[in-house]
């Protein structure tokens, strides 16, 4: 037994080398990478020969500036020197947005805000004291911190988030506390979803997600001495949002990154204990994946009694943990009663009536009678308390329903994408992306036939995130003519 777990470790321990191995190689391939795509100006461009990018080279020194935060490396002297050239090109650059703007605009020292680009700018260049400012430059600097601390009120969350943080690094520490009470005024909490914005929308270049703002949002509450309650309810949210999500950008990946490994409690050194019971059964894993504690058990029919139908979740410890508990079993379509979810579906038939007032939509149930030529809309609402990605919906369809679109394709409806395809029992829709809110969808089918059908069920399911799903209830139709 000591010899299997002798053994266990220096696996762990050389998986772990082998790690911290691939990733030095990694960061010596990214810095020559780097040091290959700064132009003579000092920025960098996205690709060789391009001309430099103020919103790339900020977002490289932004990403510089959080690593010595977090104090993970010392830079070598060829990184530094990067770097101190990059901040020149900015600060060049800013300049002469400053000189554009005095001479176009003959009220310019009456400006009630300034652009996101200069503000970035005042944000990345705040991190970097050890280069001092030229005299014109700081002119412009200390202009602009005036303005926007006065007027800090017209921004919203992504630019709010960055003038707490540069008002702390000021050390104004009465607009910092204003700007926190505001943020706190607007939030919104929950046990499950813990702290975070509704309004939260924003689309600016270190910001492309709802996550990357969330991040800034919290570094400003960070710096602003919160409570370390406080900013677990934020990372909470963060979570949540990855459990339903892909974070397709390294953007947003990067800060939520930095964003949990630098705020709060410390949910990886001090994880918790999660236990699950089944009735009079206890679940113990064979194996539990390393960091997450993740696991999957799965138990076939003839080990399955009605105990088990009595879970008992417990968790200790600061850190949140989550699951999902899948009983699947064989039922008649018509007996199968609807189920809610925080990703709810719900359907309602009706039928196209034109009378000498116009076309009417006449709800149908299954005591409705149909007739075969009638025209039918199938209505299915959708509702998502969170941003979703990769949602598909399954709507089974009665045999004497023809559908009037019969070829798979792009569709639109309320703002959303979706790829629709018709099989011959039921119509798909895939959503590669569903945000928070309500949603209604329509298609129209025909009768073609009599007798007594079963209509089926309607289901929605996370393909991200499979434990969110629902579906409707079963129904008949009656076609007489």
């Amino acid at each position: 037994m000591l010899e299997a777990q002798n053994e266990s470790e220096q696996k762990e321990r050389l998986s772990l080398l082998f790690d911290l191995n691939r990733n030095r190689n990694l960061t010596a391939t990214a810095i020559s990478k780097l040091q290959d795509l700064q132009t003579n100006q000092g920025g960098w461009s996205w690709f060789k020969g391009f001309n430099p990018s103020v919103s790339i080279t900020q977002y490289i020194l932004y990403g510089f500036h959080q690593l010595k935060e977090l104090g993970t490396t010392e830079f070598p002297d060829d990184i530094l020197s990067m770097q101190e050239k990059a901040v020149s090109y900015i600060d060049t650059e800013a300049g002469r947005r400053f000189e554009v703007l005095k001479r176009y605009n003959k009220e310019w020292k009456n400006i009630k805000t300034i652009s996101t680009a200069d503000l970035e700018y005042l944000y990345i260049r705040s991190g970097y004291t050890g280069q001092p400012l030229s005299e014109e430059t700081k002119e412009m600097t200390d202009f602009y911190l005036s303005v926007i601390e006065k007027n800090w009120t017209q921004y919203g969350l992504y630019e709010r988030s960055l003038i707490s943080i540069l008002m702390s690094r000021q050390d104004k520490s009465a607009v910092v506390e204003s700007i926190l009470k505001s943020f706190r005024e607007h939030a919104v909490r929950s046990e499950e979803m813990g702290m975070h914005w509704v309004n939260n929308r924003a689309r600016v270049f270190m910001s492309q997600s709802a996550v990357s703002v969330h991040t800034f949002i919290m570094d400003a509450f960070r710096m602003g001495g919160a409570e370390t309650r406080e900013m677990d309810e934020m990372k909470r949210w963060l979570l949540k949002q990855k459990q339903t999500q892909l974070w397709e950008t390294t953007h947003a990946t990067a800060d939520a990154v930095y964003a949990l490994l630098s705020t709060g409690s410390d949910w990886f050194t001090t994880g918790g204990e999660t236990t699950v019971t089944l009735g009079k059964l206890r679940v113990e894993p064979e194996s539990k994946d390393l960091g997450s504690g993740y696991f999957k058990e799965s138990w076939s029919r003839k080990e399955i009694n009605p105990e088990m139908g009595r879970v008992t979740v417990a968790h200790r410890g600061s850190s949140p943990a989550w699951g999902a508990l899948y009983w699947q079993y064989f039922e008649e379509l018509d007996k199968i009663e609807k189920i809610d979810g925080s990703l709810d579906i719900e359907k309602q038939l009706f039928v196209e009536r034109t009378t000498t007032s116009g076309t009417q939509l006449l709800r149908i149930g299954e005591e409705t009678p149909l007739k075969v030529g009638d025209k039918v809309v199938v209505r299915l609402t959708i509702r998502t308390d969170r941003d979703m990605e990769f949602v598909y919906l399954k709507d089974m369809r009665a045999a004497a329903f023809e559908p009037v679109n019969q070829i798979s394709g792009m569709g639109w409806q309320n703002g959303i994408p979706y790829y629709q395809t018709s099989n011959d029992a039921s119509t798909g829709f895939y959503f590669d992306n569903l945000p928070r809110g309500t949603y209604l969808f329509e298609y129209a089918v025909y009768v073609n036939r009599m007798g007594k059908y079963s209509n089926g069920i309607t289901t929605i399911q996370s393909m991200y995130a499979p434990e969110f799903t629902s579906h409707t209830a079963g129904m008949k139709i009656i076609v007489k003519e």
